[in-house]
C-alpha cells in the first residue's frame, strides 16, 4: 500500500491517496480541485471513495467536483454530516465565496474495515477536533487529519471537545509505532510524537 500526497487550497491542506494497485481512497480533497483531479490522472488509479477525515471546509470544499468527475462515493463519519452540509457558509465567512456541499453519499463508523486492492484500512472514531473527527490506520501508517501534528494537536474550538481529544490522544499513543500523515504540515511518527509531542508527553494538557 502506498501514500502520496498533494497540498491544497487555501490552508495548505494534505490531500492524501492511499492506494493499492490500480484502487486508491483520496482523503481531504481540500481545495485546488483541478490540481487534484491532474494528481490523480497522473496516478492512473481508478477512485473507490472520496473521504473527509472531518467536515471543515478546508477538508472537504474539492469533494463535490472530485465526485462529479470520477464517480466515486463521498464518505464521513456520520457525526460530521451537518459541518459537510453548512459547507457554503462556511467557504463565504472564510473565503467569500459559496462552495456548494457534496453529496454524502454514505458515513463510516468505528472500527469499519474498507478494502483497497488485496489490502484493507481501517476508520478509527478520533473525535476531538470535530466530534465526527476520523483516523485511517493501514499496515504501517496512520491518517490523522486534524487530530494530531508534528508536535501538536488540533484545536477544539469549531465545533469540537477538549474532553474527547483528551480520550483520542490516549487512544492513539497506544497504537503501535505507525507514520503519522497530519492533515497539515510535515509527517512523523507515534514513537516520536509520544516523546516530543507535549500533548501526548504530559507535559501540556487540554
Amino acid at each position: 500500500m502506498e501514500v502520496t500526497w498533494i497540498v491544497v487550497g487555501p490552508l495548505r491542506t494534505n490531500c492524501y491517496l492511499i492506494r493499492s494497485g490500480n484502487e486508491g481512497i483520496l482523503v481531504d480533497p481540500g481545495g485546488d480541485p483541478e490540481d487534484i483531479l491532474r494528481f490523480l490522472d497522473e496516478a492512473e488509479v481508478r477512485l473507490k471513495l472520496i473521504l473527509s477525515t472531518h467536515g471543515h471546509f478546508d477538508h472537504v470544499m474539492s469533494a463535490s467536483v472530485v465526485r462529479e468527475s470520477t464517480g466515486a462515493k463521498y464518505v464521513v463519519h456520520e457525526n460530521d454530516v451537518p459541518l459537510v452540509k453548512e459547507l457554503s457558509t462556511w467557504t463565504e465567512r472564510f473565503l467569500g465565496e459559496r462552495i456548494p456541499s457534496p453529496e454524502v453519499d454514505a458515513t463510516v463508523r468505528d472500527g469499519e474495515v474498507i478494502e483497497l486492492g488485496n489490502e484493507v484500512v481501517e476508520v478509527l472514531w478520533t473525535p476531538g477536533h470535530t466530534m465526527g473527527s476520523i483516523s485511517v490506520v493501514g499496515l504501517d501508517f496512520i491518517l490523522t487529519g486534524d487530530t494530531l501534528f508534528k508536535g501538536t494537536v488540533g484545536r477544539t474550538d469549531f465545533g469540537g471537545s477538549p474532553q474527547l481529544l483528551s480520550t483520542t490522544l490516549e487512544r492513539l499513543k497506544r497504537l503501535p509505532d505507525l507514520i503519522v500523515y497530519p492533515g497539515h504540515g510535515s509527517s512523523t511518527t507515534l514513537a516520536a510524537e509520544r516523546m516530543e509531542n507535549p500533548f501526548l508527553n504530559g507535559l501540556l494538557s487540554l
